[in-house]
Order: structure tokens, then C-alpha cells, then sequence
């Protein structure tokens, strides 16, 4: 190997190990995020989660015709 290779080699493997070791100048790793802090992140998880499944149940509820009343229902039906 001539010496313009290995310098290369050299200086390829520093600034890869330099990025690995920092996470690419991540200054705040504690952070899930640069906007929130992990309990806002789990505060807008939770949300998300909540709303899905009543997403989901709503949907299975307008699928089976659970949200209808029965035709055979003794009740007047509006």
C-alpha cells in the first residue's frame, strides 16, 4: 500500500469511529426527539394509542351493525 492509502484508510476509520462514538454530534441522547421531552413523547403516544382504538371499535361496532338499532326490536325506531 502506498501512503496516499493509508492516510486515506486512516482518516476514513477515525471520522467513522468519531460518528459512531458522538451519534453523528447528537449534543442531548436523553431526547427521543428535539421538540419533546420522553414524558410530552409519551403523552402523545398515549393519545395516539387511545385514538386508534377507539378507531378500531368504531369501526368493528359499524361493521357487525352494532351501532343500529335491531328491526326486531319491540321499541319505536326513530
Amino acid at each position: 500500500m502506498n501512503k496516499t492509502l493509508k492516510t486515506v484508510l486512516a482518516v476514513s476509520a477515525l471520522s467513522i469511529a468519531s460518528i459512531g462514538m458522538t451519534g453523528c454530534g447528537t449534543m442531548t441522547p436523553e431526547l427521543l426527539t428535539t421538540g419533546r421531552t420522553p414524558s410530552q413523547e409519551h403523552y402523545k403516544n398515549s393519545r395516539i394509542m387511545d385514538n386508534n382504538t377507539r378507531t378500531a371499535w368504531d369501526d368493528a361496532a359499524r361493521i357487525f351493525f352494532l351501532d343500529h338499532n335491531m328491526a326486531g326490536t319491540p321499541y319505536p325506531m326513530p
